[in-house]
């Protein structure tokens, strides 16, 4: 979990992150947990996963604190794991450009077509036209 950043945006009272301008929210999806490596994070255990066209943030369903990481630091490169009868959830398996990779586990239902929405959004690179910094709302235009 070591490429996540703490979200600093302000967060509602229904637990939805602010997002800055020019960033879009793509999909949510609650009941979504984290593991870093192979090992279950008990920090991160059930929140709602936002996808955008710059970030993927995650939000505490209890606490409404969250964690993001720019989608330019992550590789386009999405594995998928599915325990043995139903004894697990599925998770995508997320590999990070700095090295190492981290899971997302769901609980309900969506793995898929998650899947399927951030692997667009990284192939769309939309964070190249306007970047978010690592330290909140800050942007930068790239000309």
């Amino acid at each position: 979990m070591n490429s996540f950043q703490p979200l600093t945006t302000k967060v509602a009272a229904s637990g939805r992150p602010v997002f800055c301008e020019g960033e879009t929210e793509v999909l949510q999806q609650a009941g979504v947990g984290f593991y870093d490596g192979d090992v279950r994070s008990s920090q991160y255990e059930n929140g709602t996963l936002y996808l955008t066209t710059h970030r993927l943030l995650w939000v505490d369903q209890k606490t409404n604190k969250g964690i993001y990481v720019g989608l330019d630091k992550l590789c386009n490169d999405l594995g998928r794991w599915q325990g043995f009868f139903y004894m697990s959830h599925p998770k995508i398996i997320i590999k990070v450009k700095s090295g190492g990779q981290f899971k997302v586990s769901f609980r309900e239902y969506g793995m898929e077509g998650f899947r399927g929405k951030l692997a667009g959004m990284l192939d769309r690179r939309a964070w190249e036209k306007m970047r978010i910094e690592d330290y909140g709302v800050e942007k930068m235009r790239i000309e």
